[in-house]
């Protein structure tokens, strides 16, 4: 908001973290291209974070939608969920992701095992472009 306002030069100097990240996309069944929505997303606690609760874990919705506040989630676009884990290691963020996504699904969910761990070999991600 600040950069919209012209207030940004009032703002403290962004802060870095030495910790690694990695965040694991689940997405649809058909995406990129036909995204199937509509699906219940088993996995999730009320707030929508993930029921295996793991340290340094946050899950972002950027495809989801909740008919009933109180019932479950369901998917509404292609890129569903961003398991995200933030820790020490490259290593330890990509375990602690796919931990945390583990008891996250719904039918016909896709998510790939091997970006994460073709980045902490060193090798260049653009290789993993179809």
């Amino acid at each position: 908001m600040a950069v919209a306002t012209g207030t940004l030069d009032r703002l403290p100097a962004p802060t870095y973290s030495a910790a690694a990240a990695v965040c694991v996309v689940l997405a649809t069944p058909g995406y990129p291209d036909h995204p199937r929505t509509g699906g219940e997303i088993d996995g999730l606690d009320a707030d929508g974070q993930s029921s295996a609760a793991v340290d340094g874990v946050t899950v972002y919705h950027a495809g989801t939608a909740r008919p009933d506040p109180s019932g479950p989630f369901c998917t509404a676009g292609g890129r569903v969920l961003g398991v995200t884990a933030l820790a020490p290691t490259l290593a330890a963020a990509r375990a602690n992701a796919y931990a945390a996504a583990e008891p996250i699904s719904w039918e016909g969910m896709q998510v790939r095992r091997d970006i994460a761990a073709h980045a902490a070999a060193g090798r260049p991600v653009e290789e993993l472009v179809r």
